[in-house]
């Protein structure tokens, strides 16, 4: 490590860590662009009527982008659990934690916005490639770019949040999650024995929590403290962990 390194401050450093392995990992586009290929082959398969909540619209005269979306969330799904599994393992010199965080966390962001925009641009792509002539999309195009946005933001820091604890506990992680499940799984029967409901809480009703509500400002609240609080856990995961080997 030579005296440049020394001066440089945590930030500039991961700010290079981050143009670092945008470069490195540019050839995670490809994979990207192979994924949506398939997700637009799929959508012209499937004739259905799709999500139709506030802000996911996805039925278009037969044609459903919602696999594009899949296939892009699977993608950055991906990523994270990558540059989960490489924390122990930086290269970069005068690397940290913080600067492994942050750099890691700055790339994820910066795919979800790739991804986001892609996405914004399946609707018209799928409407020029079918020959679709004077309709619009049922999305707004704002909404639609929030929603794919803080969705692969919240993919992406959640499988990152995981790898981390998996990285860092090893054979114990397993054994913490299934301690984890049989403890919700239990306060989830007291709960329905004492709330009354027919059935305990499933991901569907996870997944209504962000996708079913109507109000623009109360979805944004969710997504961002969903977004804040993974951030959160991470940083505590990684934070004391030697980065370094």
């Amino acid at each position: 490590m030579n005296s440049t390194i020394h001066k440089e401050t945590q930030t500039t450093i991961a700010l290079r860590q981050t143009k670092y392995k945008l470069f490195r990992n540019a050839h995670v586009f490809i994979s990207l662009v192979i994924l949506q290929v398939i997700g637009y082959l799929v959508s012209f398969q499937v004739v259905s009527r799709g999500f139709e909540t506030e802000y996911f619209h996805f039925f278009l005269l037969g044609l459903n982008p919602f696999f594009i979306y899949f296939f892009t969330i699977l993608w950055i799904v991906v990523q994270g659990w990558s540059f989960a599994g490489n924390i122990s393992q930086q290269e970069y010199p005068g690397s940290n934690n913080f600067t492994t965080y942050f750099s890691d966390i700055a790339v994820l962001e910066i795919y979800s916005l790739v991804g986001a925009l892609t996405i914004l641009l399946s609707v018209p792509i799928l409407q020029v490639l079918a020959g679709i002539s004077n309709t619009s999309p049922n999305m707004h195009p704002v909404h639609l770019f929030m929603s794919a946005f803080f969705y692969l933001l919240i993919a992406g820091a959640g499988t990152y949040t995981v790898g981390i604890f998996r990285t860092r506990y090893k054979a114990r992680f397993f054994l913490g999650v299934l301690l984890t499940i049989t403890v919700l799984t239990g306060i989830s029967v007291v709960a329905v024995r004492m709330s009354g409901f027919d059935s305990l809480p499933d991901l569907a009703m996870i997944a209504g929590f962000y996708l079913n509500e109507a109000r623009f400002i109360v979805w944004l609240v969710k997504v961002v403290v969903t977004v804040a609080a993974l951030y959160g856990i991470s940083w505590l995961g990684i934070r004391n962990m030697e980065v370094n080997r």
